[in-house]
């Protein structure tokens, strides 16, 4: 997966819902039986996760350089600020427009 496409993953899959739902809401999203069938998809998943956790090593190079590479919008400090006004000033909006 390119360095958008997790991106795009993130952005448009769980952070759209994680802007509107609490975690348990989010469950109920993804496995209908609730609590207990989420537990049921996804404990084999949690449990790698948790068994062999990312090290620190992912914070320094290479990783941090080839992310970089990969990433095609690198910051300025004008596109900060575009960005920052742009997406959470829309979503903030949107949000408030919201009703149950």
């Amino acid at each position: 997966m390119s360095a958008e496409g997790l991106d795009h993953t993130v952005k448009d899959g769980l952070g759209l819902r994680w802007s509107f739902l609490g975690p348990f809401e989010t469950i109920e999203l993804n496995a209908p039986g609730g609590i207990p069938d989420y537990c049921a998809r996804y404990t084999g998943f949690y449990k790698e996760l948790a068994a062999q956790p990312a090290g620190p090593e992912v914070y320094i190079n290479p990783n941090v350089d080839r992310i970089i590479k990969a990433w095609p919008h690198q910051p300025t400090p004008d596109g900060f600020a575009r960005l920052k006004t742009r997406r959470l000033a829309a979503l903030v909006a949107h949000k408030a427009k919201q009703t149950d």
